[in-house]
C-alpha cells in the first residue's frame, strides 16, 4: 500500500517497496580500501573510483581493476575530481594532498587549516575545491594554482557535511546533527539558511541536483522513520520529504535529469525516489553502513559503496516506468 500526505507545504511521501525484479545488481567489486568514502563516475561513464585512504579505479564494463593510489597520510576527509584525474585527501594536520589518479604520484598539497580537514568537495569543473577544518572554518581553493580565494565567514560545528553547487556560486555546509543548513553565495557573501522541518532530526549529508536548483539532504538520527528531504534552493523551502530509513541517513545523490533521488543508510539500505512518480524501490545493498554512491552520467547506473568493503554497480529501472 502506498499513501502520501502535505506536510509544512511538501510532499511527504511513505512507500512499498518496488520489486526487486526491476532493479538489477551489475557487478560487485571488492574495494582494496575496505571502506569505500566517496564513489563516482567518469565524465563518459566507463570507469568508477571509490576512495578511502586508498583510490581504486575499475572498468565498468568488465570490473578490472584500472588504477590504486594511497595517501600519504592518515586521512580524515576526501574528495574525487570529476574528471576523476585528481583525488583530494584531507589529513589530521590540516593539510590536503591533491593526488594524480593517473599518474599515481602527488600533485600538490594545500596548507590552511589547523587541526584536521574533515570535510572536502569538488566543484563540477573541479576548478574549486571547498574545505572544512576542525578549526571550525571552511575555505575555497584555486586547485590549479593551490591557493585559498576565500574564507568562509562564521564558524561551523568540528564535523561538517559540505556541498558545492554545480556552477560554484554557492556552497552548502551544515554541522552533523545540526538543524540549520548555510547557503552562502560566494560571488556576494550573501547566507541563506534552511532550518530543519519542525518534528525532525538533524542533518547528517548534503547534495546539490545537477542542475543547482534543488538540494537533497539525510538525517542523522532519531527513534522514527528518517528522512530524505528535497529543498528548492531559491526559496529555502522543501519540496518533498521522503520517509523510509530506519537509521542514519550517510549520503544521498540526485539522477543527472533530476527526477530520482538516491539514499544510503546505516540501515543497510540504498533507497531510490522517483520525484516524477513517487515511488520508491528499496534495496538491501550491503551488510553495513552504505557510506556512499553515484549516478553514471547517463543516469542508467548506480554505485553504491558499503562498509562491508565492497562496491556495488546497479542497473536502474526508467523513472517513469517504476512500479510494482
Amino acid at each position: 500500500m502506498r499513501f502520501a500526505q502535505v506536510w509544512a507545504g511538501a510532499w511527504v511521501l511513505m512507500l512499498a517497496p518496488l520489486s526487486a525484479q526491476q532493479v538489477e545488481m551489475s557487478l560487485t567489486l571488492q574495494f582494496k580500501g575496505r571502506r569505500p568514502m566517496e564513489i563516482a563516475f567518469s565524465p563518459d561513464g566507463k570507469s568508477l573510483c571509490a576512495v578511502s585512504s586508498i583510490a581504486e579505479t575499475w572498468d565498468v564494463a568488465t570490473g578490472r581493476a584500472i588504477t590504486i593510489g594511497q595517501a600519504g597520510k592518515t586521512v580524515f576527509s576526501q574528495a574525487i575530481r570529476p574528471d576523476l584525474q585528481t583525488i583530494a585527501w584531507g589529513a589530521g594536520d590540516g593539510t590536503i594532498q591533491l593526488w594524480d589518479l593517473a599518474n599515481r604520484k602527488e600533485k600538490g598539497m594545500l596548507k590552511g587549516h589547523q587541526g584536521k580537514a574533515v570535510a572536502l568537495a569538488f566543484s563540477r569543473d573541479g576548478k574549486m575545491l571547498a574545505s572544512a577544518g576542525e578549526d571550525q572554518t571552511v575555505k575555497i581553493w584555486d586547485v590549479e594554482s593551490g591557493k585559498s580565494t576565500t574564507t568562509v565567514p562564521g564558524q561551523l560545528h568540528k564535523r561538517v557535511s559540505l556541498a558545492l553547487s554545480p556552477d560554484g556560486k554557492i556552497l552548502a555546509a551544515v554541522g552533523i546533527g545540526e538543524n540549520t543548513i548555510r547557503l552562502w553565495n560566494l560571488a556576494t557573501g550573501k547566507v541563506d539558511t534552511i532550518p530543519q522541518q519542525a518534528g525532525r532530526f538533524g542533518f547528517r549529508c548534503l547534495a546539490f541536483s545537477h542542475d543547482g536548483t534543488m538540494l537533497a539532504s539525510g538525517e542523522l538520527g532519531g527513534r522514527q522513520i528518517l528522512a530524505v528531504t528535497v529543498w528548492d534552493v531559491a526559496t529555502c523551502k522543501p519540496k518533498a520529504t521522503l520517509l523510509g530509513h530506519t537509521q542514519q541517513i550517510c549520503c544521498v545523490a540526485f539522477s543527472p535529469d533530476g527526477t530520482t533521488v538516491a539514499s544510503g543508510s546505516t540501515d543497510q539500505t540504498v533507497r531510490l525516489w522517483s520525484l516524477g512518480t513517487g515511488i520508491e524501490a528499496m534495496l538491501p545493498a550491503h551488510r553495513g553502513e552504505v557510506r556512499a554512491m553515484a549516478f553514471s552520467p547517463d543516469g542508467k547506473l548506480l554505485a553504491s559503496g558499503g562498509f562491508d568493503g565492497t562496491v556495488k554497480i546497479w542497473k536502474l529501472p526508467d523513472p517513469k516506468k517504476m512500479g510494482p
